[in-house]
């Protein structure tokens, strides 16, 4: 037989205290009895008001924790994103290779087009 933790007994004594409550209150002579108070709208609309605007404030409490939360785990794929993409099979280290070779075709085709241009240039005006 497993041993029980204190949080097992502390669940089956709370159970059987809640248990002999509900006996007692079933088979007593007591009543539940709700008594009339005087209460106005203004009172009414201020609880309301007192109870949204916690509850808002919560809610903007734990947004903002949430968004900190949800920046750091951004932050962190981010930095492991780039950290395996840039390694030596990483696809954003071929991508880059890819990238710089085809920008140095680029500016050397630029370049020798640019060079025939000028020499073209001189020829026509020795003509």
């Amino acid at each position: 037989m497993a041993a029980r933790s204190k949080t097992q007994y502390w669940l089956v004594a709370v159970v059987c205290f809640q248990t002999v409550a509900i006996l007692f209150l079933a088979f007593s002579s007591f009543e539940l009895r709700l008594k009339p108070i005087s209460m106005t709208y203004a009172d009414w609309i201020a609880i309301l008001l007192t109870a949204v605007a916690v509850i808002v404030t919560v809610l903007a409490i734990l947004a903002f924790v949430g968004w900190q939360t949800f920046d750091k785990r951004i932050r962190q794929r981010v930095v492991e994103y780039i950290k395996t993409g840039f390694s030596r099979d990483g696809d954003l280290r071929e991508e880059l290779a890819e990238a710089v070779e085809r920008a140095s075709y680029d500016i050397a085709a630029n370049g020798k087009q640019q060079n025939d241009n000028e020499n073209g240039e001189e020829n026509d005006a020795d003509v």
